[in-house]
């Protein structure tokens, strides 16, 4: 039974967008409703916890941005991207060598 997206059809609810790939969603209805409230509480804990961010640059001064580069390092070009996937898979392919050369 997929109810996705379709608001008359038995079983829908606001977000059931069908995805579950892992099978999560309990089949009982007890713990589907255990699932959606767990499922609003971390999200409502992860919205508040974002204002931690907030606080900290207006206490700080500091930009999380600023303090933490690698959580928020972007490309600037399209070359860029390619050259740092040709360092990667260079870098893959010299140790897939010396793993090879070690058997």
């Amino acid at each position: 039974e997929n109810a996705k997206a379709e608001k008359n059809a038995p079983g829908y609810f606001p977000g059931n967008l069908g995805f579950d790939p892992l099978n999560l969603y309990p089949e009982d209805a007890r713990g589907q409703e255990r699932m959606r409230l767990a499922e609003i509480k971390h999200g409502r804990v992860a919205m508040i916890s974002v204002l931690g961010y907030l606080f900290e640059e207006l206490t700080t001064k500091l930009s999380i941005v600023d303090e933490t580069p690698f959580l928020f390092r972007f490309a600037e070009t399209v070359e860029e991207v390619v050259d740092e996937v040709a360092v990667v898979d260079e870098a893959l392919q010299s140790a897939a060598t010396a793993a090879a050369g070690a058997l």
